[in-house]
């Protein structure tokens, strides 16, 4: 005798988009910095997801529509539709004026007027021009007082796995008026080893100084190659803290005398955090405190909450996770704000803060996301007690970094082939419409639920490698609706190499297991 204990897993379509982000090869992701495991590559690879094949019948179609659970609160819009951003790494609105400033990986940083029907921009700087063997760039920041200095500073890679392959230089305008950038004024204010792990991101904070990620410089395997992450004696996997306007003892720039590290000896004094494995983006919060998104390596993403001499770990720790517990750290290791877990996250982009007046329920609150997965959150907190944490929406998109505009409101960029600008804009829609089926008996899937037979035109599919389900096992179905084609996005198409599926696709995987082991099976 039989009793039901099936665990249907049922996506739509508009659902499946977001899990389909995961197919990109990691090799191919601009900061994809962790091994897939070895089922979740072999499931895309060889599913058996071509829809069409000879005699197949018509499925008319279900009544699985949407999701079960509620619209999200946030929609994506975009913004400045006629202009497109290839390969775009980073994207920050001029201080007090109206005018955005994109950077591209292949070195190209461009201009634009801050308005809904532009339609040009205007290149400021084509850093290969300078350095024909550039390998790429990965952050831009406009200083504070770009109005009256015009002064803009990048980091960029010229040699991989070198000491001095990566650099922050600084450039100035050629004139008070111009957005073209000035390339003989070039001057070199650090330099550091390059490799895998480059981090890079650049904030000013509100004291005025310049704020540096650096990642271990590693690749993905072995974790820190380098036993860098806990060391205090090179620049690596930290955020380093300079001022760039005055130059002292023989630097192009000046060392805060309040710095954690000043008075260590065999430190470097520029060091104000360390302990990352590859901090991607970051933003101050209201109270100065800088919030990092740092990627992870097997098991977790990390959002930090960093002050002044901050450990976050790497390698000793992966978010709660020990990786290297013989290493020693020079100073207590810091809980991150939050661990992501790689059940729902692969790799993270770190934010900023939301400070406008569209959302006024996530005023605070940092704006997070996820490069392959394409989810957006919002978390906040108030004295470290979290008091938002809520995930705001799906996106199919590459989301390589976020950036306010002068009125607080947050943008976020596509590293993807057209690149485009996004805003966070609310759902108009705050009621679910229409019933979700929840029954497997109500969704038109099944000629025969008890026997698992499916109905005319739902096909059968299997996989070449299945994930642990702790005994149980797996039964998987496509249906797609009349004569529809399931089609792979060609990687000429598109950097994402997904598949493409029509309107109202089901995608049902049922799990049955034995109630007594060795026994009858209970689906």
């Amino acid at each position: 005798m039989c009793s039901n204990f099936s665990l249907i897993l049922l996506f739509s379509i508009s659902s499946f988009i977001g899990v389909i982000g995961f197919l990109k090869n990691a090799s191919q992701s601009l900061r994809s910095k962790k091994r897939w495991s070895t089922w979740l590559l072999l499931f895309w690879a060889v599913c058996g997801l071509d829809a069409v094949h000879a005699g197949r019948a018509d499925w008319m179609g279900g009544t699985v529509h949407g999701s079960p659970e509620p619209p999200p609160k946030v929609l994506i819009e975009r913004v400045y539709p006629v202009l497109g951003f290839p390969d775009a790494v980073e994207l920050q609105h001029e201080p007090a004026s109206a005018r955005w400033w994109v950077l591209s990986h292949s070195g190209r940083l461009v201009s634009f007027a801050d308005q809904p029907e532009v339609t040009t921009v205007q290149t400021a700087l084509e850093l290969p021009l300078i350095y024909p063997k550039m390998i790429q760039a990965l952050s831009f920041a406009l200083h504070p007082d770009f109005a009256t200095n015009r002064f803009v500073f990048v980091v960029y890679t010229v040699n991989d796995a070198q000491e001095d392959g990566s650099r922050l230089s600084r450039f100035r305008m050629i004139s008070m008026t111009s957005t073209l950038v000035d390339p003989l004024s070039e001057k070199i204010l650090l330099t550091w080893r390059s490799g895998g792990h480059n981090g890079s991101a650049l904030r000013f904070g509100s004291d005025g100084f310049l704020y540096i990620s650096t990642g271990d410089a590693g690749s993905p395997e072995p974790p820190d190659p380098l036993k860098t992450g806990q060391n205090l004696d090179d620049f690596l996997s930290c955020i380093l803290r300079i001022d760039p306007d005055k130059a002292s003892e023989g630097r192009a720039y000046s060392v805060p005398s309040d710095n954690p590290f000043v008075k260590r000896q065999n430190a470097r004094p520029e060091i104000w955090a360390y302990g990352f494995r590859n901090p991607w983006r970051m933003g101050f919060g209201p109270d100065g405190a800088l919030w990092v998104g740092d990627v992870g390596w097997e098991l977790w993403e990390t959002i930090h909450r960093v002050t002044s001499g901050y450990n976050g770990g790497w390698s000793r720790m992966e978010g709660p996770q020990i990786v290297y517990g013989e290493i020693q750290p020079p100073t207590p290791v810091q809980s991150p704000v939050k661990s992501l877990p790689h059940s729902d996250f692969a790799s993270v982009t770190g934010g900023c803060f939301y400070r406008g007046t569209n959302l006024p329920w996530m005023s605070g609150a940092f704006v997070y996301g996820d490069f392959e997965t394409g989810k957006i959150w919002a978390l906040e907190q108030v004295d470290v007690r979290t008091v938002l944490d809520e995930e705001l929406c799906d996106t199919a998109f590459k989301i390589v970094t976020f950036a306010p505009d002068l009125a607080g409101e947050v943008y976020l960029l596509d590293y993807g082939k057209e690149g485009g600008i996004y805003r966070l804009t609310p759902n108009p829609v705050t009621e679910k419409r229409g019933t979700f089926s929840r029954r497997l008996s109500k969704t038109g899937l099944f000629a025969d639920l008890r026997l698992q037979m499916p109905a005319t035109g739902v096909v059968a599919y299997s996989i070449a490698a299945e994930k642990w389900s702790d005994q149980a096992q797996s039964r998987r179905w496509l249906a797609v609706p009349r004569a529809g084609v399931v089609k792979p996005l060609m990687a000429a198409e598109s950097q994402d190499r997904r598949w493409i599926f029509p309107s109202d696709s089901v995608l049902v995987k049922t799990l049955s297991i034995e109630r007594n082991i060795g026994g009858a099976k209970s689906l």
